[in-house]
């Protein structure tokens, strides 16, 4: 995700005129906001406030939901604090899982400090509240909604193959992240939000049905879900209690601070496992079935997130979870702030790939099981570099996803190379990165720009290819350029000047430049060639290039296909 160089310009030059919220007046934090404060990590509330104000000013949300699962049914309230800084009339709300023509979530009775407001329809994903009356700077805000909500169930053919597709024909979804299936239900973008506002204080678009769903301005956001037995709810940041709930079942509180984003799921049969790891507790959870899938799961987060973190710097928050969702089309996973997840069709599909396909006994290609579990394995490193870019260091996913997703990349194979050695990168970076890249040129795809909004792609195909196969090779040739402990010196200043803030499409760039004046033409001309213009064949090899090294015999594959014909 991306956009610009310089600081945020404090919550409420966000479009305060057309009614965003801003931060709160300071006064002393509520409980609830104590709560969420409680997710950070020692020392990151200082450094979170040097670039944000006080936390405790911050907008602060709550959702107060019940969850019937097997029903697909989410009723509940949802509560927004803040105190513009300019007079505004009303507010804006986003609402993703209506973002393509389907009115999954639904918001009435809205109420601004105790008076009925009105709401109006901008957009299938956007809606306007309109207030009793005009509210002054600094007066204090509170918008009270009632919410109800329709999960769709994840279609039948959602299987473990969809996890090795992308959708090239023009669909444009939300793969999977508001769905249901019998052990699990993903609830991404329950919570209505205020819509980004971007560096120059603009509001940010809304999704496209390709890329990423959205990214909000930070706030404090408290999470309360009460689901049935034998259900079990999860979420970003602390876990602040599960208490049973008047009705019957039980219900959860999770509170987190700063948060550009929240996720809500809901499981059952689902295996938990944790693990320390320098000051973060690593959770992972996942179907029962899956269970020794998941501690390999939890293992390989645990080393790729020490290696990170011994060169990017801490990630925020006390508390990250790893959870098995029910994604489709290709989606490998989804990130959010404190939590990720990964594609359960992914890891049944490396787990057995017979049984995952229907397929009992199927004889694998040689090298195939590793190749699926490599699958996997960069999945998770590629959401993990996630929580710092864009959690940390935000930017536009709809506006400029080639910054973060790019980025994640690249730094996604440098943890590969941290903890299994060069070989293994170059593989992977075979097959997944710029492999992708040369395998879409050969089904015809054509080179262009990586650097465009996500409504510039005509399908998930040439977006992935470009963005997540071509574009990361910048960031690999200014690491040759500058050389290894600079370049991963740079990086880590790259964090560090925009945590908590914000990028755009040249900020690395400029950073770079800054920090190594002699080589800043030279900087600056990669990420034209790389990112704006059209060299991929003759940067990474074209439809005429060899797609995959150690491609199988066609012995091998007229086998493989008997096995599938039987």
């Amino acid at each position: 995700m991306s956009l610009r160089p310089v600081r945020r310009p404090g919550l409420v030059s966000l479009l305060v005129l057309a009614g965003l919220p801003g931060p709160a007046r300071a006064e002393p934090p509520a409980p609830e906001v104590q709560a969420c404060l409680l997710s950070l990590r020692d020392g990151e509330r200082a450094r979170a406030e040097a670039a944000l104000g006080p936390l405790e000013a911050l907008p602060f949300l709550q959702a107060d939901l019940a969850v019937e699962p097997d029903a697909g049914n989410v009723r509940g309230r949802v509560t927004l604090l803040w105190t513009p800084r300019q007079p505004t009339g009303f507010v804006e709300l986003r609402l993703t899982p209506n973002a393509f023509g389907r009115s999954l979530v639904r918001l009435s009775l809205p109420r601004i400090n105790g008076e009925p407001g009105t709401l109006v329809t901008l957009s299938d994903d956007l809606l306007r509240v309109n207030f009793p009356r005009p509210v002054g700077a600094a007066e204090a805000v509170r918008l009270e909604v009632q919410l109800s909500a329709q999960v769709p169930r994840a279609a039948a053919e959602d299987s473990a193959l969809s996890a090795l597709q992308l959708s090239g024909r023009g669909e444009r979804t939300d793969h999977g992240a508001f769905s249901a299936r019998d052990d699990a239900v993903s609830l991404v973008g329950i919570v209505p939000r205020p819509p980004l506002t971007t560096g120059e204080g603009a509001r940010g678009e809304g999704p496209t049905g390709i890329g990423d769903l959205a990214l909000y301005d930070p706030a404090n956001v408290l999470v309360e879900v009460t689901v049935p037995a034998p259900w079990r709810a999860v979420a970003g940041g602390v876990a602040l209690g599960e208490t049973p709930a008047p009705g019957g079942g039980t219900r959860y509180r999770f509170g987190i601070a700063a948060a550009r984003d929240v996720v809500l799921l809901v499981t059952r049969g689902y295996r938990r496992a944790r693990r320390e790891v320098a000051g973060v507790t690593l959770e992972s959870s996942v179907p029962e079935p899956l269970g020794k899938a998941g501690e390999r799961l939890l293992a390989q987060a645990a080393e790729l997130l020490g290696a990170l973190e011994r060169r990017l710097g801490p990630t925020p928050y006390r508390t990250l979870r790893v959870v098995a969702a029910p994604l489709t089309g290709g989606a490998g996973g989804m990130e959010f702030p404190g939590l990720l997840t990964v594609s359960t069709p992914l890891l049944r599909l490396a787990e057995d790939p017979g049984k995952a396909l229907g397929l009992p006994g199927l004889e694998l290609l040689p090298g195939s099981g590793e190749a699926l579990g490599s699958l996997v394995e960069f999945a998770l490193a590629h959401e993990l570099a996630h929580q710092w870019f864009p959690a940390l260091v935000g930017s536009d996913p709809i506006a400029a996803p080639v910054v973060d997703e790019a980025l994640a990349q690249a730094v996604a194979l440098l943890a590969v190379e941290w903890t299994a050695g060069a070989a293994a990168a170059q593989a992977v970076d075979a097959v997944q990165v710029s492999g992708a890249y040369r395998m879409w040129r050969a089904l015809g795809g054509r080179d262009a720009a990586a650097d465009r909004p996500t409504s510039a792609f005509t399908d998930e195909l040439t977006y992935a290819a470009l963005v997540y196969g071509k574009a990361p090779g910048l960031h690999a040739r200014q690491r040759a350029l500058l050389g290894d402990a600079a370049f991963l010196a740079d990086l880590r200043a790259y964090v560090e000047t925009h945590r908590w803030g914000w990028a755009d499409s040249g900020s690395l760039t400029s950073l770079l430049a800054r920090r190594h004046p002699e080589r800043a033409r030279e900087l600056r001309e990669l990420q034209r060639r790389w990112w704006s213009e059209a060299h991929g064949d003759e940067d990474l090899g074209g439809a005429g290039a060899s797609l995959v090294p150690a491609l199988p015999s066609e012995e091998e594959l007229d086998r493989l296909l008997r096995q599938l014909e039987r």
